[in-house]
């Protein structure tokens, strides 16, 4: 690719693609499924083409699902409780689900939180100083 193209498109896509994959990492990990891993795929794609850079895109990423990760807990911690037990069509099957997730933290402990929701670690108490090891 021409220097002068390479820089045109990485000015293109700069800054706005790296804030959406920051944006969107973290809302993936804050508790709204599957949008990082097509963010990632998407950014992955448009790096191989030469107009965004890989190890930005990757630490951006990780950034990203670090901070999502510790605004999930903050908000299973304050509120989390609070919606799950409001009464609706569904409050069985939250409530099943906390017991499951009660059980996972009973067997595994602190490696429990690579196995569920950032969420859940807030809901079921875990140690804030916990949760960020």
């Amino acid at each position: 690719m021409h220097a002068i193209a390479a820089a045109s498109s990485a000015a293109r896509y700069g800054g706005w693609a790296y804030l959406a994959v920051f944006a969107l990492m973290a809302l993936s990990f804050a508790g709204i499924p599957a949008i990082g891993a097509a963010v990632l795929g998407w950014a992955a794609v448009v790096a191989s083409q030469g107009k965004l850079n890989i190890f930005v895109v990757l630490i951006v990423a990780a950034l990203g699902a670090e901070a999502g990760g510790l605004a999930g807990y903050s908000i299973g911690d304050r509120w989390g409780r609070k919606l799950l037990d409001l009464p609706g069509r569904r409050h069985e099957r939250r409530q099943e689900a906390v017991a499951k997730a009660e059980a996972v933290y009973a067997k595994w402990g602190r490696l429990a939180v690579f196995f569920t929701s950032t969420i859940i670690s807030g809901i079921l108490w875990m140690k804030y100083s916990q949760f960020v090891v």
